[in-house]
């Protein structure tokens, strides 16, 4: 059937809005291995309630895009997803890795590592390197089950994301639990459903009260998150319904262009904000002795997010963005090449 396209926009604003997200579950893990944030903390709640969505919006998103990426040659596909998926897994995991290798025992990192992890990362992701290393063998799965009706590719998904949790490695249940939200994604595309969104606070208000109603019951009853998968689709749908509106409303202006620009960076920011998190958690806390809980999450995620994007701007305003595997971003692209 023919599909209309999604607004690159209305993605792009939902893409800046689920990695802050990311950011922000990281700063308050890594806040809680330092002891800091307490495991009965409050906060706790707010940790599992995103991390029932916010990694499946981006396998959703991907599998929206799939089915058209394939449009060009089957030789340009792979050669992109190699470019975009493969080796920024592999240049971000050794930076990333490295770093680790000559902090541990330092105190400035929480968890230590030894040289011989780099060897084991074609098996076993450094975390966070585990989306990019499930979202190579999505489109894998993908890719050789594309001629399977898609009703028959959604049930096999979800066989596989539910019993590959209670049975399989770590590594495979990542794959398939986001290949379950990657099919969905292509379901989305081939039914055409973006277009049903309907922008409206009301809806907004609707779908998010009853996504944290369902995923306060879930924390409660002490249910895994990678199950939670019913609140996972209301987070993405609140989510997606959310941006729909935000971007309809003029005054908010300002607002979504600037999740439109995280969004384009979200690449850049997943990437490195590990990185820039462990830098400004420890200046903070064995420096400057800061303790204050709202001055720590909100300093590291700001820095979080907006110095990947600096560091991207940099990187391709040296051309140099290919070598270290960052994108090159629409909205950067125009600032850089025509000034106004």
């Amino acid at each position: 059937m023919t599909t209309q396209q999604p607004r690159i926009d209305f993605i792009d604003i939902a893409k800046g809005i689920a990695i802050i997200l990311v950011v922000y579950g990281h700063c308050l893990r890594g806040l809680a291995s330092a002891n800091v944030v307490s495991t009965n903390s409050w906060l706790i709640i707010t940790d599992y309630t995103i991390y029932t969505f916010h990694m499946p919006v981006f396998f959703m998103l991907s599998g929206i895009f799939f089915k058209s990426s394939l449009s060009k040659s089957r030789g340009f596909f792979w050669i992109k997803r190699f470019k975009t998926i493969v080796y920024p897994y592999f240049f971000w995991s050794l930076f990333q890795g490295s770093i680790q290798i000559m902090l541990s025992g330092s105190g400035a990192v929480n968890n230590q590592m030894g040289i011989g992890r780099l060897y084991n990362i074609f098996l076993d992701p450094i975390s966070p390197f585990w989306f990019l290393y499930a979202l190579f063998f999505c489109n894998i799965l993908a890719y050789f089950s594309i001629n399977l009706r898609i009703k028959i590719q959604l049930t096999s998904a979800f066989i596989a994301y539910i019993s590959s949790f209670f049975i399989a490695p770590s590594v495979i249940a990542d794959i398939f639990y986001g290949f379950f939200y990657f099919t969905l994604g292509m379901a989305a595309y081939q039914y055409n459903l973006l277009s049903l969104i309907t922008p409206s606070w009301g809806s907004v208000v609707k779908l998010s009260s009853i996504f944290f109603a369902l995923s306060f019951c879930f924390y409660y009853i002490s249910l895994p998150v990678r199950l939670s998968f019913p609140a996972g689709l209301l987070g993405i749908a609140s989510t997606l319904v959310f941006c729909a509106t935000l971007e309809k409303i003029p005054r908010a202006a300002s607002i979504p262009g600037f999740l439109k620009l995280v969004g384009q960076c979200s690449m850049s920011i997943y990437v490195m904000h590990i990185i820039f998190l462990g830098f400004v958690r420890t200046v903070l806390l064995r420096f400057f002795h800061i303790n204050n809980l709202a001055v720590l999450i909100s300093s590291a995620i700001i820095c979080a997010v907006l110095l990947p994007m600096i560091v991207q701007l940099f990187a391709i305003k040296l051309k140099i963005n290919d070598i270290v595997a960052l994108p090159s971003s629409t909205n950067l692209k125009v600032k850089h090449n025509q000034p106004q």
